[in-house]
Formats: C-alpha cells, structure tokens, sequence
C-alpha cells in the first residue's frame, strides 16, 4: 500500500482543527527560498501585500487606539502570507484537496457522534469534544465549526461529479460533512453550502446532468434528514424571516453611518468597538462587539482603501484564474473557498485551511481534467500487462 504524501495527511487534518493547520504552515515554510522567490514575480501578491501594509499603518495611525490598529493591521498581511504558502508551498494540490473532503466527513461524524450522545468532554476548561447547544470540537464552536467542514460539503460533490475513482467515498464524505453542519444549525453555513453548491452545479451541468436521477434520490435523502431533524427545519425557514436578523440588520444600518463619515481610511484595524457605540442605533438590544461580517470588518477598519486593494487582490488571484482557464479542478476548488466568502456575509470567522485553497485555484496542476491522473495509471498498468491503451 502506497504511503500517502505529507501533504494527504495534512489535508486530512486541516477541517479537524486550526491548530493542524498553524502547524503545516510551518511545514511549508520549509520551502521558503522557492516561495519567497515565486512570491517577489508574482505582482499582484506582492503590490497587494506592500499596498494592506501602508493601508494599515495609514489607517492606525488616524485610529482613537493607534496601539490596537498597529497590531491588528497585519491580520489581513498574515492572511496573504498564509495565501502564499498554499500557493507556491504545497506539493499535491490535488491530494491535499481530496483529503480535506475527507477529513471533513470524518470530523462529521465526529460531531453527529458528539450530537447524538451528548457527549460534554473536557481537558480542564478546555473543551474537546461537545455536543450540546451547537457543539464543540477542539475549540471550535457554533458557526465557525460549521465552518470546517462546508468545503468539505461541496467539494465532496464536485469530486463526486468529475471523478470516478473514490465517487461513492466523496458523496458519503459529502454527506458526513452536511450532518455535522447540521448539527451547529449554523444557518451561516447552511447558507455557504447552498450558495457554493449552487455555483458549482451551474458550472458543471454538462457533466452531471446524466447523474440527475441520482441527484434527485440524494436531495430527498437530505430532505428527510432535514424534515425528521428536531427543529432544523424551523431553522432553516427562518434563514428568509427578517425578523431572525433583527440585530444584524441593526448593526448594519450603523455600520453605514460609520462607513459614510470615516469612508477613505476607516476607524482603524481593530478599533470598531471603541468607534461603533457613537453609531448603534437607539433601539439596537445587544451590544455590538464586531461588524457580524467579514466584508464590513474590513470596510470599517481598513477603509475603502485598503477595502479595494485587499478584495481586489481576491479577484485577480482567485476569480480571474478560474474566468481564466475553466477546469474541473479549479471550479472545486475555487467554490470550497466560496463556502467560507458566502459565510462570512454573516459572521466573523477566520478559517485557517481557506488561504491554502485560494492559493491553489491558480496553480497549474488543476489545469488537467480531474481523472488524467487515473487514467494514465491505467495506461501504465495496461502497458505492463500487454493490454493495449486505446480501443
């Protein structure tokens, strides 16, 4: 049995908890020199991490706590820095793809199992395995634990479409994986999932329009799950009920205000706690910490300064490659790191494997068909046996 490469491995560990990832971070780094180098020709990165540096120094340095704007404006240089690393960092894009999808079935069901059981197990007042209120594995609660795994949700359905080896295994991780966001009722994430699979399917009718009858048992098979589930169906109505997102709305209309009087620079990274309460609404009910979107987060902190040079960076890394050069590969990929951008509409969460699958939208390996690498092994093994490989 072949051992499986390093990056497999990883891939395999990232859904289950950040702390994985933080870790192949520092395995890939190891490559420094060659991504240090692809890292200085390649222009749009490098502009873009030079530009978020003088954004945020700018953009602290007017800030009520320039101390906070300081240390926090080198969140979104790190997250291109982490973009870099999955970029030019990673081996077997394509391994390190197909073994997230399967790590996030596992951590499925490692959370249907803590759901069912009600398991509440901790390592002093740390939790490791949770599974009352939305659950809790290694940390990660409620909508960023839905999170982990809603790549895996479309990425196992991509696979499923364009590869025939490990079909039935993608579906099953698939569908492991929608049971344990399920589990959170994060309507965040159930959000992502629809919006992310609803793209990848238009993008790939062609191709899976012969599995339609298929298509159409697992989508029943989801609605009895969904119907017959406690309450999830309720959950999910109320995702179309305004009056479910009462404060986020609340939130959203001061935020304008704020946007509107500190447009070209924000109120500085880290520094929309301190400036928001000038903004919240008489008849808002809770105190806002945070935007509840990553989007305003940026737009609040960074300004539409650093706003246009951090997003736009995103679309011509991200989207135009896959505008670009169309391939099975890259459509995957690309709408896995869409589950987390479709998210954090809602809320504010960082997902650490989501930097390594923007990265690989651009690289070359995805060109290929999905299963050019299966058939050339078929080939190899045809020519060994004396069986032609045509015909």
């Amino acid at each position: 049995m072949q051992k499986p490469h390093r990056d497999a491995v990883w891939g395999f560990l990232a859904p289950i908890s950040p702390l994985f990832v933080l870790a192949y971070f520092a395995w890939l780094a190891r490559r420094f020199k060659l991504i240090a180098e692809s890292f200085l020709h390649d222009k749009a990165t490098l502009y873009a991490f030079i530009g978020m540096i003088i954004s945020g120094v700018l953009s602290a340095s007017r800030a009520p706590d320039p101390r906070d704007g300081f240390i926090v404006m080198w969140v979104l240089v790190i997250f291109i820095g982490m973009y870099a690393l999955g970029r030019w960092g990673v081996e077997k894009p394509k391994a390190f793809v197909q073994a997230l999808v399967f790590g996030s079935g596992f951590l499925g069901i490692v959370v249907f199992i803590a759901y069912t059981m009600r398991l509440n197990i901790h390592i002093g007042s740390i939790p490791i395995l949770v599974g009352l209120r939305r659950g809790n594995v290694l940390g990660m609660a409620a909508n960023g634990l839905a999170a982990l795994m809603e790549a895996g949700v479309v990425g196992g359905i991509g696979l499923a479409i364009y590869r025939a080896e490990y079909r039935l295994h993608n579906i099953a991780a698939s569908f492991l994986s929608l049971i344990g966001v399920f589990c959170t009722v994060s309507r965040g994430g159930m959000v992502a999932i629809a919006v992310s699979a609803a793209l990848l399917l238009a993008l790939s009718w062609k191709v899976w329009k012969r599995f339609l009858p298929y298509a159409v048992a697992v989508v029943l098979l989801v609605g009895v799950v969904v119907a017959t589930w406690p309450n999830l169906d309720r959950r999910i109505v109320s995702i179309a009920q305004p009056e479910h997102h009462k404060v986020r709305l609340q939130i959203y209309r001061g935020i304008v205000s704020m946007v509107a009087d500190h447009p070209l620079l924000g109120v500085g990274p880290g520094n929309f706690t301190t400036v928001f309460p000038q903004y919240q609404l008489p008849e808002q009910e809770v105190w806002a910490t945070t935007p509840h979107n990553i989007y305003f987060y940026v737009l609040t902190g960074w300004g539409l300064l650093g706003f246009t040079i951090f997003f736009g960076w995103i679309f011509l890394t991200v989207v135009v490659p896959l505008w670009r050069k169309f391939s099975p590969w890259r459509c995957i990929v690309f709408t896995m790191m869409l589950t987390f951008w479709s998210h954090v509409l809602f809320d504010d969460l960082f997902i650490a494997h989501i930097p390594i699958l923007m990265g690989l939208v651009a690289r070359p390996e995805l060109d290929a068909a999905v299963d050019e690498e299966t058939e050339g092994k078929r080939t190899e093994v045809g020519a060994e046996q004396g069986v032609p490989a045509t015909g």
